[in-house]
């Protein structure tokens, strides 16, 4: 059995831990959308101490993308989807056109965080 392709949108703190908690046991392939600072991310990684996860120096997932439509260009179709930026009730876009582009026939939206 192949592992499962997840999509993380949002690389605020919940969504990083959200991917480090998925990569960890390995059991998933994990592509993270990071919109800010994009590059150095990519290139250096977070530096996490996390009570229940440990320390982690140059922590980067599986997969890196600047946007969900970059994700899926390069990294899926996804099986999972996670959501896991601010909901602004005035903000640009809804929570449904945050995920459009990520959604396809075999995904499934998991995860609704912060």
């Amino acid at each position: 059995m192949s592992k499962p392709n997840v999509l993380v949108i949002g690389a605020g703190g919940v969504g990083v831990i959200a991917a480090l908690a998925l990569q960890l046991n390995g059991n998933s392939n994990v592509t993270l959308v990071v919109r800010s600072e994009h590059e150095l991310i990519k290139n250096q990684g977070y530096s996490i101490e996390s009570k229940c996860y440990g320390e982690y120096e140059n922590f980067k997932p599986d997969n890196i993308a600047k946007s969900v439509d970059e994700a899926m260009d390069n990294y899926g179709p996804f099986d999972y989807i996670a959501l896991t930026t601010k909901n602004i009730p005035d903000g640009s876009m809804t929570c449904e056109d945050i995920v459009r582009p990520a959604v396809t026939d075999g995904s499934d939206l998991e995860c609704l965080s912060q």
